[in-house]
């Protein structure tokens, strides 16, 4: 879908020990567990799902402080309350200039079968400042999440109020990309919006070593907790294009996952931005 060399480099955050990750996840036993953020449930193929975890010793965690640069204000803080009253906060990436990518679990419960009835959303938000403000007029998941929970089809897109919203925070690009060169890659990055041990909607940044877990999910050891369900997985290549190429949406015991975006994926996005 995308083609590249696979040039890339980390992005420029200052206090990231980039040293560390690229050397990080060799020699290390890979755990294929699909687990998810906030709640246990159980996959169609009877594999438990829990919460996202942080690895390894060192902590590599890194806030984003200046989040109205390039790429940091095209990630989004979500607040969703639903039709059963329950508020979650979650994490999402502009693909367009109306439309946000999030994981489905942060826009539909299925265990209470609630829609979200409003979503707030903010581009490049840190505690409370944030670089622009709009909300959602319309969600979508993908068929298989509200009926089976089925972990694969985890995603859903946010349709907003201001249809030129992403022009002025810009949006990311995305990618198909094969199994070759998901494991000949630099490493992947993530940032999103933690919740359970950083301040409120603040963003934090980590990269590590990816893998082809399975068709679905791409791994990676990249530091993840509740709240950055939906955050982009992406590389960035020369000239400063940044690709997402999964949607973080679980975590394990000793790697995160990420809902790849497989072709099928591609086209489904590319059907939600025009629509």
């Amino acid at each position: 879908m995308v083609e590249t060399h696979m040039g890339s480099r980390l992005e420029n955050v200052p206090g990231f020990p980039s040293d560390h990750v690229l050397g990080q996840g060799f020699g290390i036993a890979l755990h294929r567990t699909i687990r998810p953020p906030h709640r246990n449930l159980t996959s169609r193929h009877g594999v438990d799902l829990e919460r996202e975890n942080v690895f390894g010793i060192e902590d590599t965690w890194t806030r984003i402080l200046n989040t109205n640069s390039v790429p940091w204000r095209s990630i989004c803080h979500l607040e969703s309350t639903f039709t059963d009253g329950s508020v979650t906060f979650g994490t999402g990436w502009l693909s367009a200039p109306d439309t946000v990518i999030t994981a489905a679990h942060n826009i539909y419960l299925p265990e209470s079968r609630s829609w979200a009835k409003h979503v707030r959303v903010v581009a490049g938000r840190n505690e409370d400042v944030g670089f622009a403000e709009t909300y959602a007029v319309n969600i979508h998941i993908l068929d298989g999440w509200a009926s089976h929970s089925a972990p694969e089809r985890d995603l859903g897109a946010i349709k907003l109020a201001n249809k030129d919203f992403g022009y002025g925070p810009g949006w990311f690009g995305f990618a198909s990309l094969t199994d070759d060169q998901i494991n000949a890659a630099p490493p992947l990055q993530s940032a999103g919006y933690p919740f359970e041990t950083r301040p409120f909607a603040s963003m934090w940044y980590d990269a590590g070593r990816g893998f082809v877990d399975s068709d679905e999910f791409l791994g990676y050891y990249v530091d993840t907790e509740g709240g950055q369900s939906g955050a982009p997985v992406f590389f960035t290549y020369a000239g400063d294009q940044r690709l997402v190429a999964a949607i973080h949406v679980y975590g394990g015991s000793t790697s995160n996952l990420g809902l790849r975006i497989t072709p099928a994926i591609y086209d489904q996005i590319l059907a939600w931005n025009s629509g």
